[in-house]
């Protein structure tokens, strides 16, 4: 799954998630919303999608079947960025070894960004981030699921490191 823009639209155009073979035939359209959509994950056994969409006019997190039908949000972000687990964005989801859970990135106040995780299905939204260990973005799962690996910024100019923390509690 890929992020691609219509041939028609190259300028100025929308971009909308797309499937291919591997040996490049077969080319699929997965969505066509008025809204960017990017960011894809497949699950790991390979029947849904999560991705980012701008949608509801927010950055966050949706997930749909395989072949772009149902796509549901998961995060419900907004400007004031009251909702806890979405901020006032929520993107860039990655899935868990088993496919039970999503860790994300959420946007908050003075242009932070901490990891979150939830359930597949959206429930049980937790942080294991703070914004005081610098802004996380980039997140990927350790094979074995006990870990999540990401890109920490710290301080302007931001100085990156990879850093990791334990899955069940954000601990270091």
């Amino acid at each position: 799954v890929f992020t691609g823009v219509p041939s028609d639209q190259v300028f100025g155009g929308n971009y909308d998630l797309y499937v291919v073979a591997r040996d490049g035939s077969n080319l699929r359209r997965l969505t066509s919303d008025d809204a960017v959509d990017y960011e894809a994950a497949w699950s790991p056994d390979g029947s849904r999608i999560a991705f980012t969409s701008f949608r509801n006019g927010m950055r966050n997190v949706w997930v749909m079947n395989a072949d772009g039908s149902n796509p549901q949000r998961l995060t419900d972000a907004n400007v004031g960025g009251g909702n806890p687990g979405s901020g006032g964005s929520a993107g860039d989801a990655a899935w868990s070894p088993d496919g039970s859970k999503l860790v994300y990135v959420v946007g908050g106040p003075q242009n932070s960004a901490t990891l979150w995780i939830m359930n597949a299905d959206g429930s049980g939204k937790r942080p294991l981030t703070t914004s005081a260990i610098g802004n996380a973005y980039d997140p990927a799962w350790s094979a074995d699921g006990l870990h999540i690996a990401f890109r920490r910024e710290v301080g302007s100019p931001a100085q990156i490191s990879l850093a990791f923390v334990a899955a069940t509690n954000g601990s270091w």
